[in-house]
């Protein structure tokens, strides 16, 4: 599958010079910080290729795995662990973003140690260390940095320490809010040089309620994502119900245990709506701070099952659901690698290409026609009129267009009135997966 537009910038980012992977991280994409910072060194020995550059977010899906495992074993014992640890990996949503060169799977990783290590430390038959704490901290300041809405986990459990009390609380907070505070330079360098981009809306009912069936792994609509949806949605219900009468900070730890979990879920998606009032800023992939807290929720409903076997034929049943959700989904990202092999085919000199829309867009196309010796003297420019010496009548012209399907004309069809000015002519329409591929005759070809 080829990088889709987010990713080839990551691509772009990681192949620029000191001065561009600066300015990339300080005035466009100054929310994941961390990530650039952690890839940079990951491609300078693996490579820029879309293995290279995706290995790093598989490595991090696969390990966490094994700490959410261990948060289960924390939570509920061994059930809860196998439950959660299984329902993770069938999740069709978190199997995406494993395999895609953005920071979502090492937030996702981060998240969960971090997650693991509250539970652990915040343990009233233990007495953790202050380095135990420490690594709590550094945890969840290092999820931050790698992608700023973790925050919002940061302040569930902030939260659900100062509900706790006990000796925990303390040192807990402390823990947090230095976490938090490690946060501060990213901030600043949103709320300063961070771009305003207006790509997203403001979530309605509708919309917000799709994004939540994502996460759960519920990405295709029917049946059988509608019932995927509903189990999780019950196991947020049934949990909610069996402690919603535990205010009281000591008592039932498994009860205490289950509250984090809910705040986990509810404080990033109640601050994501709040804040999208002003900004938006709902989106799944930003959301998969809550995806832990899911599965360990559903895991420990299951817990609350008195019999074995009806638990195994439920958990059962949710795993066969969420693997069709991850076999029969799309993954539905541009074909760049096919249109930019087309054009490498057939160039010829004079040939030149413009891309469609211009923000990241142009980074797909460059980084897969770097990867064509066929189109290494192929000017590429972004399709905006005027189109200056791409349109210089020497070569044809092939317009790369990004989710515009074939017959939709661009700029109200001002690129088009500049070619038929120039004398171009429409040769061909070629269609790929969200992409449409326009090929047009110079003038003097057109007259012989």
């Amino acid at each position: 599958v080829s990088l889709w537009t987010d990713e080839a910038a990551t691509a772009r980012t990681m192949s620029a010079d000191l001065a561009g992977y600066v300015d990339k991280i300080l005035f466009d994409e100054p929310s994941m910080a961390g990530y650039y910072l952690v890839l940079r060194p990951w491609a300078a020995v693996f490579g820029t290729s879309e293995a290279a550059l995706r290995s790093l977010s598989a490595l991090a899906a696969v390990a966490t795995v094994p700490f959410l495992y261990l948060a289960g074993l924390r939570l509920g014992g061994r059930r809860v662990a196998v439950a959660a640890a299984a329902l993770l990996v069938a999740n069709a949503f978190v199997l995406r973003y494993a395999l895609e060169a953005r920071s979502y799977a090492l937030e996702l990783l981060l998240i969960t140690i971090a997650t693991w290590l509250l539970i652990r430390n915040a343990d009233p038959e233990r007495e953790p260390s202050r380095t135990a704490w420490i690594l709590y901290a550094v945890a969840l300041a290092a999820a931050i940095w790698i992608h700023l809405y973790a925050v919002f986990a940061a302040a569930a459990h902030a939260v659900w320490l100062w509900w706790l009390g006990g000796p925990a609380r303390r040192p807990g907070l402390r823990a947090a809010g230095m976490a938090v505070l490690a946060a501060v330079p990213v901030t600043i360098a949103i709320v300063v040089w961070g771009p305003v981009r207006a790509w997203l809306d403001a979530p309605t009912f509708d919309s917000a309620l799709e994004t939540l069936a994502t996460l759960v792994g519920a990405t295709e609509r029917g049946l059988a994502g509608t019932l995927l949806s509903v189990a999780y949605l019950a196991a947020v219900a049934a949990t909610a119900a069996v402690v919603a009468r535990r205010w009281a900070p000591h008592g039932d730890r498994a009860a205490g245990d289950r509250w984090l979990l809910l705040l986990a879920i509810a404080v990033p998606v109640g601050a994501g709506l709040a804040v999208s009032t002003v900004k938006p800023i709902f989106v799944d992939r930003s959301l998969i701070v809550t995806v832990p807290a899911l599965h360990l929720l559903l895991a420990s409903a299951l817990a609350l099952i008195p019999r074995t076997w009806p638990a195994a034929a439920v958990l059962i049943a949710v795993l066969a659901l969420s693997t069709s959700q991850a076999m029969h989904g799309t993954i539905d990202k541009a074909d760049w690698r096919g249109a930019i092999d087309a054009v490498a085919s057939e160039a010829r000199a004079g040939d030149s290409l413009l891309v469609f829309p211009a923000e990241h867009s142009s980074d797909a196309a460059r980084y897969y026609a770097a990867r064509e010796p066929a189109l290494a003297d192929m000017p590429i420019q972004d399709a905006v009129a005027p189109l200056g010496e791409a349109a210089d009548g020497r070569g044809r012209i092939w317009l790369l267009a990004y989710d515009v399907p074939p017959g939709v004309r661009i700029h109200d069809g001002a690129l088009d009135r500049e070619l038929s000015r120039r004398g171009y002519r429409l040769e061909e329409t070629r269609p790929f997966h969200r992409l449409t591929l326009e090929v047009y005759t110079p003038p003097a070809a057109a007259v012989e």
